[in-house]
């Protein structure tokens, strides 16, 4: 329900679904949809509420092409298979987030943000001279209602839904004089988990997934004459709740034998002991200035942000599967995995740009950017009863990122016809993390009475986190690192044991010599050039050819130190999109038509991929000496420039104005997207790897299937070599590792994301009535089979041909239902009642999926 006072312009919104000029900013300038020679697309603030589009993540069904996930809290975007999951401290994203044209180097905490958008703008392929800094897929720009000088106008929106939903927005302009306006929006929003506890814990553990949401924010828009426009804007998102829940399915495979997508409901799970909580804070301020002088208009952005990230998991034990309540044992339910993370983010930018006004026959931009990120990141997790490996914690109290570039870029119109476009932009980029610690704790083989591992994570048990006083493992700075050294060095990172810990009396000196513990230092940066030709021709008023190339490169990253002296890096990525196009606005029969075409080809290289690997694996990849890997190293994610791929395509969308006031749009893509070149982990080769004269037990400790009952039932693929005591996956009798190649051949494989069909079909209609009006809209997506990594798993190994039931990545093909109805109860729109239905089908997918030779 929404109602708004005078001056407001719902009822405009309300009829943004007949056809109109779209009015797009993607190029940094005001220009038409149609008239852009390339591909982009635009979301109207109808479009949004209409098909329950609340959220970042939700954008893809409105795309083809757009993929986004959310991996514990970290918004993934991937744009016609270009993108990146890692958003840590130790790299960054490949698509642009931008909020009111101001780039968000995190982002997290978006959602919040929702509430008073004028529309969403997404770029497709590289914008590497206009937008700039990891801009290799595209860009994504939210775009807020800005304060206007009509007169005072007051909305109000409340919304209900299933899930317990709850949400209510508000807003409020007002011009204060003729040269100042104010404009305040907010909103809350409150929904239950969508998962289920159908473990023995339900009713008294509280599971991840509820949301409680606040966003607000205020404007001021001051012009104190016609020449100087300045746009002051502070907002504050806040996201509350038991965060983002996993679903582990190892015990499915090892208990129950059948693969994640034969899951009846992978949101019905068995939690252990422990509630999730979530706490984000993301607020920034900025001011954008724009004087006009005569012939050009100089601009300046600057801005401050804030991001506060902390979340602490008790991710499920398993998804419910026949036969589950044979896991329902003490030592399953009875564990306190903890997962904990904190990240916090501070980011300076500058940009000072000047341009030429947008009617003139050269058309200019050129500028300078500058941005500063300080980032603290803590990692912590304790695997109770596990006796091998009591945990991970890796403190980053110090990680600098700086970016700085120069660009120009022109469009000239050759005749009034003809026109050509070129543009250039140089990069500096650096990244540095000093100061720092990561702990790998593998004691190796310590067994309690029960079979199982030391008690650590229980109810009282606390990370230092930033109380951590040692970060330097060598403590008397003699060279050598003993392990009493080791030992304090773990020790200090801890504030405090659980209730039924026991870890501590098992901890001895002589065991904790075999902790992992290294000095995590690193630097890496880079210069480059992005740039883009392009060339279009009107054929005549309303319709456009045009060819175009242009380039785009993601910033270089680090790895966490493999050994106390090596952290490897890796090289930025680089796309350089090839892509041809018809635009034509129709006139069919006397109805208004639009039909565009697109041929388009990405170039892809140095693509970065993770692998969940041990540190010896990594250390063995990269020809280091395994006794530089103290205590052989536990879990870590290994990113490295693995691939080339090319991404070939079309894309073919248009719409039409039928009788009656309907209106019916489509929009098709086909993608060929393969790795040409590249190899990569396979993580069940890498994930606890025994070496040339290793000891046999040095990972595991002795094997006895007395006391480690269904212990390795969980592994995937071929089995444990129970007389090796080591991983033997072709049965040839030659441990992995030691003498066979730990990495799998990409050529031929499709990129992860990439459905070879996208369709998506909207029919939308305005029925006028004698009082009011009433509107409806159907979006139909529909989004062919893909995987989610690179391994194309089918549930087949294809080195022996038996069962690898984890490597099972394949998303089965959906549709996708959204339905919205509205009616305005006055020709103004004051007074509207609207509902929506998103996800008719119900359907459930994954959006992102990791394998680390267990999971």
């Amino acid at each position: 329900i929404v109602w708004a006072g005078e001056g407001s312009d719902v009822s405009e919104d309300a009829d943004e679904i007949e056809m109109e000029e779209i009015i797009i900013t993607v190029e940094r300038r005001s220009q038409s949809l149609q008239s852009l020679a390339g591909t982009a697309a635009n979301f109207s603030r109808n479009l949004l509420d209409m098909t329950g589009t609340n959220s970042v993540e939700n954008l893809e069904k409105l795309l083809p092409g757009l993929q986004i996930g959310n991996q514990e809290g970290n918004i993934e975007i991937f744009i016609r298979g270009i993108g990146s999951d890692n958003n840590t401290e130790l790299g960054d994203p490949a698509a642009a987030t931008h909020i009111d044209g101001v780039y968000i180097p995190r982002p997290s905490g978006l959602s919040s943000m929702w509430h008073d958008i004028e529309r969403v703008e997404v770029n497709v392929g590289p914008q590497g001279t206009l937008r700039g800094r990891n801009a290799t897929a595209g860009s994504l720009n939210i775009i807020s209602r800005k304060p206007n000088f009509d007169g005072l106008e007051v909305e109000a929106e409340a919304e209900i839904g299933n899930y317990s939903a709850r949400v209510f927005k508000a807003m409020m302009n007002f011009p204060v004089s003729d040269k100042v306006a104010l404009r305040f929006s907010g909103m809350t929003f409150n929904r239950d988990s969508f998962y289920t506890n159908v473990g023995p814990t339900a009713g008294f553990v509280t599971i991840p997934g509820k949301d409680n949401d606040l966003g607000v924010r205020a404007q001021m828009m001051i012009k104190p004459n016609d020449r100087l426009k300045m746009l002051l804007a502070f907002d504050y998102n806040e996201e509350k709740g038991t965060g983002y829940p996993v679903t582990n399915v190892s015990a499915a495979i090892g208990f129950g034998g059948i693969r994640a997508d034969q899951l009846k409901d992978p949101r019905r799970v068995v939690y252990g002991n422990g509630s999730s909580s979530e706490d984000t804070t993301h607020w920034g301020a900025s001011a954008t200035i724009t004087y006009d002088f005569d012939d050009f208009s100089v601009e300046y952005l600057g801005t401050y942000r804030e991001l506060a990230f902390s979340t602490l998991q008790f991710n499920p034990l398993t998804p419910e599967f026949p036969g589950v309540e044979a896991f329902f044992t003490q030592s399953n339910i009875d564990q306190y995995n903890i997962f904990q993370w904190k990240r916090d983010s501070n980011s300076v930018i500058q940009e000072l740009r000047f341009y030429s006004p947008d009617d003139s026959r050269l058309r200019w931009t050129a500028g300078a950017f500058y941005m500063k990120e300080d980032q603290y990141t803590f990692l912590g997790g304790t695997d109770d009863r596990n006796p091998f490996f009591l945990g991970i914690e890796f403190n980053q109290p110090n990680t600098d990122s700086e970016s700085l570039s120069f660009y120009g870029d022109a469009t000239y119109d050759v005749t009034d016809r003809f026109h050509v476009s070129a543009g250039v932009r140089w990069t500096d980029e650096k990244k540095s993390r000093l100061g720092g610690i990561g702990v790998l704790a593998g004691i190796g083989g310590i067994f309690g009475a029960d079979g199982s591992g030391p008690r650590i994570g229980t109810p009282g048990f606390e990370f230092a986190i930033r109380d951590r006083t040692i970060f330097d493992p060598d403590i008397n700075g003699d060279g050598v690192i003993t392990s009493a050294e080791k030992l304090a060095t773990y020790l200090d990172g801890i504030n405090s044991d659980g209730v039924s810990d026991d870890f501590m009396a098992l901890l001895t000196e002589a065991a904790a010599g075999g902790l992992n513990i290294a000095a995590q230092n690193a630097s890496v940066g880079d210069k480059f050039i992005d740039w883009r030709f392009r060339l279009a021709y009107d054929l005549s008023d309303d319709n456009m050819i045009y060819a175009l190339v242009s380039t785009g490169h993601k910033a270089p990253g680090l790895n966490d130190n493999i050994t106390p002296t090596v952290a490897p890096t890796y090289k930025g990525e680089k796309v350089t999109l090839y892509e041809v196009g018809i635009k034509n606005e129709l006139d069919l029969a006397g109805r208004k038509a639009t039909l565009n075409l697109s041929v388009f080809y990405n170039d892809y290289k140095d693509q970065v991929f993770q692998s969940l690997i041990s540190a010896s694996a990594a250390a063995n990849l990269l020809g280091l000496p395994q006794d530089q890997v103290p205590g052989g190293g536990g879990s870590i994610a290994f990113r490295f420039n693995a691939a080339k791929s090319s991404i070939k395509g079309f894309n073919l969308e248009g719409s039409i104005e039928l009788p009656a006031n309907i209106r019916l749009g489509g929009n098709v893509l086909y993608l060929d997207a393969k790795f040409d070149e590249g190899r990569v982990i396979d993580p069940r080769f890498g994930a606890f790897t025994t070496f040339p004269n290793a000891d046999p037990n040095r990972f595991f400790g002795p094997f006895d299937p007395a006391t480690q009952p269904n212990f390795f039932d969980f592994l995937a693929g071929p089995p444990f070599n129970q007389t090796l005591n080591a991983f033997d996956f072709d049965g040839d009798g030659v441990l992995e590792g030691a003498g066979e190649d730990l990495t799998r051949d990409l050529k031929g494989n499709r990129l992860p994301r990439t459905p070879k069909w996208s369709v998506n079909i909207n029919l939308s209609q305005v029925i006028e009535l004698e009082k009011g009006s009433f509107d409806w809209l159907v979006n139909f997506a529909y989004r062919a089979s893909h995987f989610l990594t690179a391994f194309n798993g089918t549930g087949v190994e294809p080195l022996t041909g038996e069962a690898a039931p984890s490597f099972y990545d394949k998303v089965d093909s959906y549709v996708n239902i959204d339905i919205g109805v509205g009616y305005n109860f006055d020709d103004d729109g004051r007074v509207r009642l609207e509902g929506y239905v998103s996800n008719l089908t119900q359907g459930i997918h994954a959006t992102s999926q990791l394998s680390d030779g267990f999971n």
